[in-house]
């Protein structure tokens, strides 16, 4: 009996008091909640790194398969599972990790990290997705550049209307038509190649098309000018799939964005015109890609592929062209930086097959740029 006693207050004290029909629900809302979590959760041992907690929304932000049976004494590590080596040098790392945004693999997310003391210390990391509050932030952007752009046309489409109503009142009519002619034209953007209807005709990507017209309309608004390859062309038997047409707006906007960014600073420097070229044409299977700009240049280019490289100081940036090589590395491409013909300036190069590896699933990756 004495025996009963001791064991039956051993059982109730590592039980917490709870009688086992309590635990059996304590278990069940346990299973739900982590179910209906919309934030990763992840438990490391502390001691081994073996996964001892994974909910479904963290296995799907890494990647990692569902059947996946998370253990104390016989889990799996994070470098067993193959997880981006970014995230476990990151979380191997004791010191604070508060809100940090990171690249795993194509996707943003904001990883916390606390240490949990005790007999089996634990590390508790939580992921949030941010790829999609990305995109939308950059949606958000690119409406503002547009909504800019549109007011300074109104303003520049009231001053040309008056002046060609001005020459029909005077009589003027072929000097009216021609100078109409010509605002037609300018605003357009006839002259860099960037023409709406010329542009989406040479381009059977209507995404790629939209992203290229917006880019240029931001550039002329903040004094740039976005040239357009005369050879630039996408037919539709080389457009691909929709994963292809994701591919092509993350690379090229990305790409875009940095070149934009460096021929601004040269600008404003006074050493470069603030002049960005973009190529885009197919060629034995592949799309590709060339971007060049008249900005200060770089000066490690294997560098600026490192998540968080950045020549700006601004919270958020450095992630663009690292998003750039994952997107390329997954389609078995290439991309190639060098100096521009002057020796002035950055080109990047990139190659994107319209197929990609059949080894490779298709990966939903974010078009943001930071």
């Amino acid at each position: 009996m004495g025996l009963a006693w001791l064991a039956a207050r051993r059982v109730k004290r590592d039980t917490l008091g709870l009688e086992p029909h309590e635990i059996t629900a304590l278990h069940r809302h346990h299973e739900a909640v982590m179910a209906a979590m919309r934030e990763g959760l992840l438990v490391l041992d502390a001691d081994s790194g073996r996964v001892v907690v994974l909910n479904a929304e963290a296995a799907r932000l890494l990647g990692l398969p569902a059947t996946l049976a998370p253990s104390r004494a016989a889990g799996p590590t994070l470098d067993e599972l193959g997880v981006d080596p970014a995230l476990r040098e990151r979380l191997a790392d004791r010191s604070p990790v508060t809100d940090e945004t990171m690249l795993v693999g194509e996707r943003l997310l904001l990883v916390n990290r606390a240490d949990v003391a005790g007999p089996a210390p634990d590390l508790v990391v939580t992921l949030r997705d941010r790829t999609e509050l990305e995109a939308m932030t950059r949606e958000l952007d690119d409406a503002r550049s547009v909504t800019r752009a549109l007011r300074f046309a109104a303003h520049e489409h009231a001053n040309h209307l008056q002046a060609v109503s001005t020459l029909i009142e005077l009589g003027a009519q072929d000097d009216a038509r021609d100078l109409a002619q010509r605002w037609t034209r300018d605003l357009l953007g006839a002259g860099d190649g960037a023409g709406d209807g010329d542009l989406r005709d040479r381009l059977a990507d209507p995404a790629l098309a939209a992203l290229v017209l917006d880019k240029a309309t931001d550039a002329r608004d903040r004094g740039l000018a976005l040239r357009i390859g005369e050879g630039t062309a996408l037919d539709a038997a080389d457009t691909g799939d929709e994963q292809a047409s994701t591919d092509r707006v993350t690379v090229v906007g990305n790409l875009l964005d940095n070149a934009l960014d460096a021929a601004l600073e040269s600008a404003h420097d006074g050493r470069g015109g603030g002049v960005v070229e973009l190529d885009l044409h197919v060629a034995d299977g592949a799309v590709v890609v060339r971007v060049a700009d008249d900005g200060p240049g770089l000066a490690d280019p294997e560098a600026a592929f490192t998540p968080g490289w950045s020549t700006k100081h601004a919270d958020g940036r450095g992630l663009g062209l690292a998003l750039v090589r994952r997107v390329v590395d997954r389609r078995g491409g290439s991309v190639e930086v060098g100096a521009g013909e002057d020796g002035r300036g950055t080109v990047f190069t990139v190659r994107l097959p319209i197929s990609p590896r059949p080894a490779q699933a298709p990966v939903d990756s974010p078009a943001a740029s930071r």
